[in-house]
């Protein structure tokens, strides 16, 4: 996804991206302390991750690692990217069901932040590979647009200000 974005937004920004497959918050939240130091208000924190936690049943581990990025983060503007549900799983599966409890305690608590939006990652059936869990390209190309462009409105304004359509998937 970052290098996505990176092509999306072009030249004029420096995108970093770190990945931790099969990380949980904690371990995500570790290495954003890490680089929060050397950011301003101009720069904006992309999170995407609670995925693992969710599917581990400790959502609320991964909530209370998010907020507390968000609470260090307070200098900066960040976008935290919502957890899509599974298409590998019935619509009524217990994690699905997690993943939609979650995304909903996860708005209330980006409201609170005038420093944080939140990214709906909600993408239609053909957005997502055969197994049903993962973005296919398109998937990831629409997600990256979504994400530049929203960056790119921002780059000259804290905190963010941005309308509320941007903030839902469009149709296929």
């Amino acid at each position: 996804m970052a290098s996505e974005i990176k092509h999306k937004l072009g030249n004029e920004f420096e995108v970093i991206g770190y990945v931790k497959p099969g990380a949980s918050m904690k371990g995500i939240n570790e290495g954003i302390k890490q680089v929060s130091t050397t950011l301003t208000k101009k720069d904006t924190v992309v999170i995407w991750g609670g995925a693992n936690d969710i599917a581990r049943n400790e959502s609320n581990k991964a909530l209370t690692n998010i907020i507390k990025s968000v609470k260090f983060l307070n200098h900066t503007k960040v976008l935290l990217v919502n957890i899509p549900t599974r298409f590998d799983l019935t619509p009524i599966s217990c994690v699905n069901e997690e993943i939609t409890t979650f995304n909903r305690k996860l708005l209330k608590w980006t409201k609170i932040y005038e420093h944080v939006k939140l990214v709906d990652s909600k993408l239609q059936r053909n957005y997502r590979t055969r197994h049903g869990m993962h973005m296919k390209t398109n998937g990831k190309e629409l997600l990256a647009q979504k994400i530049s462009t929203l960056i790119k409105e921002q780059v000259s304004t804290a905190p963010f200000n941005f309308p509320q359509e941007y903030l839902e998937m469009p149709a296929p």
